[in-house]
């Protein structure tokens, strides 16, 4: 046999690949307690005759056009398994990866048909997968089932353009002509960040402040005011020309940009326009009950209480308000979906490589957890959807990396993210969690402890809301009051720091001391 020949160009290309592979870390799936199984199964009875249209229990759309999929019979049994959010995604296993390569997700999504119905997928089947708001760059992935019973999402192909992305688009341009010059999406500029703004006001109101602000603050309405105090009284362009459809879109793109980027704008000046008419409210009680020396206890009242680090705890007994006077702001949000057409059946997932997202930054992060508890390791991102399945680093020692095994990896910044360890060990479960916000440069310990089924599968379900909380109580009266006087001293304490309160007032027109709100 004659000695086969290796060019010394095969032998570095060999090479390359085979050091690429060892850079990056290998990855382990903790069998049977995230699999894809552990997701709903749902079945639908279909009629592939005739067109059908189905809305899924977590909203995704199926459209099966008549004739799209060929079976023994004349119905076959549709079924899906979806996975929108991250606890879903956690839930099955489907760890956000390509060939090794991190990806931030859209929602992912099963559909097959009953083995005993013999069927295939011969022309289009529409997807319309919900999503809070659309990242541009988003790719339709397949699903490629590993010989460890992990999926590998492969095969990317563009997601094809559709009407709510031209009117995304659209409201980018109008946003960029029109608004760019004077607003930033998320920073305070010369005038308001507009991230997520149609959410929080109404349509009536952006559209007439944006048509002709000038006119809107000189009649009196409160919010124009305050805005137009907070940013120095500086005129923005009236745009009397733009239409409802215009502005429609323009609200659109602007939405899903506040949900994109998570962004809270407007945690400013509404803010501190319902703290300056709290305290209005309380002053106003306060000296009418000061001249009538009057206490009425029959009154629904709630107690709040302060505590100020150079005076004693008070109290100060704040009206009810009447229902008919608070009144809410409808948000105008509309639901978004990634539309995609299917040949065949199996997983898919909207998905991006990280290192193509938008603000994903080069980072370095590992996490340390006890190499003696054999633990598979994964970092969790809930914002972006990013599950993704660690590997020893290459200086071992119980340290853990994500994607190269330098413990390198692209992430988005300045969001909260977890490291998650789960181990067997002697029949006993054990999970250790570690919240955390990004940082360019992380190294994380994590600690593990015995926890049930029931405990483990709860605490996977809940990642993302940490730090949110609800308490209610029930509303009493004070069981003592202190003298109005050391209440009037106390309230100025609750009078807003940040916000002229009197923009709400008719002291900005005849410059006197009343504090009269204008109340819309």
């Amino acid at each position: 046999m004659k000695p086969v020949r290796v060019s010394r160009k095969a032998i570095i290309i060999i090479a390359l690949l085979s050091l690429f592979a060892a850079c990056k870390v290998t990855n382990k799936p903790s069998g049977e307690l995230l699999s894809p199984g552990k997701l709903p199964l749902d079945e639908y009875t279909i009629d592939i005759t005739r067109d059908t249209v189905l809305k899924t229990r977590r909203g995704a759309i199926i459209n099966i056009p008549a004739g799209s999929i060929e079976a023994r019979g004349k119905t076959i049994t549709l079924q899906l398994r979806e996975a929108f959010t991250i606890a879903d995604i956690i839930a099955g296993g489907l760890t956000t990866t390509s060939n090794g390569q991190p990806l931030s997700s859209g929602g992912m999504i099963y559909i097959n048909a009953g083995e005993e119905d013999g069927a295939k997928i011969v022309k289009p089947v529409g997807v319309s997968i919900p999503a809070n708001y659309l990242q541009e760059g988003m790719e339709l992935y397949k699903g490629e089932e590993t010989e460890d019973g992990t999926i590998n999402w492969t095969a990317p192909e563009p997601i094809k353009k559709d009407t709510m992305t031209e009117r995304l688009a659209r409201g980018k341009s109008i946003f960029e002509t029109n608004c760019a010059s004077c607003h930033h999406p998320t920073k305070k500029s010369t005038g308001p960040a507009l991230a997520g703004v149609p959410k929080h006001r109404t349509k009536e109101f952006l559209n007439a402040f944006i048509r002709n602000s000038t006119g809107l603050i000189a009649s009196g309405d409160p919010l124009a005011n305050c805005l137009y105090d907070q940013y120095n009284r500086t005129v923005m362009t009236a745009f009397p020309y733009m239409t409802d459809e215009e502005l429609n879109m323009l609200y659109e793109y602007l939405n899903n940009e506040g949900d994109k980027l998570g962004a809270a704008p407007l945690a400013d000046i509404q803010e501190s326009m319902d703290s300056c008419k709290r305290y209005f409210e309380i002053l106003h009680e306060l000296e009418y009950r000061r001249q009538k020396m009057i206490q009425d206890n029959g009154q629904p009242r709630t107690q709040v209480n302060y505590t100020d680090a150079t005076d004693s705890d008070f109290v100060v007994n704040i009206p009810m308000p009447d229902p008919e006077e608070d009144k809410v702001i409808v948000q105008y949000n509309e639901a978004v979906y990634y539309n995609v057409d299917i040949n065949a059946f199996g997983w898919y997932n909207i998905d991006m490589l990280l290192e193509k997202m938008e603000g994903s930054t080069p980072s370095v992060l590992t996490a340390r957890v006890s190499p003696d508890l054999s633990p598979d390791v994964y970092l969790v991102v809930p914002s972006h959807k990013i599950f993704q399945a660690g590997g020893a680093t290459k200086d071992g020692d119980g340290n853990f990396g994500f994607y190269k095994n330098d413990g390198t990896i692209p992430l988005p910044q300045d969001v909260w993210a977890y490291i998650v360890a789960i181990s067997e060990q002697n029949g006993n479960l054990l999970l250790g969690v570690q919240p955390f916000k990004i940082t360019s440069r992380q190294a994380i310990s994590v600690q593990m402890k015995t926890v049930s089924k029931e405990q483990f599968e709860e605490r996977l379900s809940t990642l993302g809301f940490d730090g949110v909380s609800a308490i209610v109580s029930k509303t009493k009266n004070a069981d003592s009051i202190l003298v109005i006087d050391k209440e009037l001293k106390n309230l100025e304490l609750l009078r807003p720091k940040n916000c002229n309160c009197d923009c709400m007032t008719e002291r900005r027109q005849n410059n006197e001391a009343d504090t009269t709100l204008y109340v819309q």
